[in-house]
């Protein structure tokens, strides 16, 4: 199990801060709500008189709406590196910190919160999955239930450097529920959006066995 490490430093910047990350530092991130109205649904910029980005003009997502916090790119990207792939855990209070400010904007609230699953493999690999942490900070901060009731059951290649048509055709049928679906109102859980393929995937799942409306809550979202 992760640990949650308290901070005396900003780990960007190593200046004296109560928080995990400064004032200062908190100026370096990107924020993506204060541009929600040239947003697309599923999170990428549109220009323009339009409302739907290309893609989602061309085949509509299974989910409602997605909700990323900050732009995928400097530092937040090295801060993410750095923890799902080198292990240095120490820098989850600082993603804990963007999170819960990210998370404490976004209405309408679902009924519960499901984290995207890894398979198997991945997790004995990484040793835990970066959405399920996401998930039970903001089960936590804004008092709803959390439910990982998906099970990633087909190990799938990487995502990295595959073209959306290749992402979405590497992930069919790759998650299913493991019990009935009684929620009306899902809010997915992941760490970035590139393409949206994976959320969308898994809110397939989710409508197919009942559910009315999902979201897609991430961190980031990669344009």
């Amino acid at each position: 199990m992760l640990m949650t490490f308290s901070h005396s430093t900003c780990t960007l910047c190593a200046s004296h801060s109560v928080a995990a990350l400064c004032s200062e530092c908190m100026n370096a991130f990107i924020p993506l709500t204060q541009t929600q109205n040239s947003l697309c649904l599923c999170g990428a910029m549109v220009y323009g008189v339009h409302s739907y980005c290309l893609a989602c003009q061309q085949d509509r997502p299974h989910f409602h709406k997605a909700f990323a916090g900050y732009r995928y790119a400097f530092p937040l990207n090295r801060l993410l590196i750095h923890y799902k792939h080198l292990r240095r855990h120490q820098v989850e209070a600082s993603i804990k910190q963007l999170w819960l400010q990210h998370i404490r904007l976004i209405a309408p609230l679902p009924e519960v919160l499901i984290p995207i699953p890894l398979h198997y493999r991945r997790y004995w690999r990484r040793g835990f999955n970066q959405a399920e942490r996401l998930a039970k900070f903001a089960a936590q901060e804004l008092r709803l239930p959390y439910d990982p009731l998906l099970k990633k059951q087909r190990h799938t290649r990487s995502q990295q450097g595959k073209t959306r048509t290749e992402r979405r055709h590497n992930l069919q049928n790759s998650f299913r529920c493991t019990k009935p679906l009684t929620y009306r109102h899902i809010a997915l859980i992941d760490d970035v959006i590139t393409t949206g393929s994976t959320a969308n995937e898994a809110a397939k799942e989710l409508i197919a066995m009942g559910a009315h409306r999902v979201d897609i809550w991430a961190l980031a979202r990669a344009f």
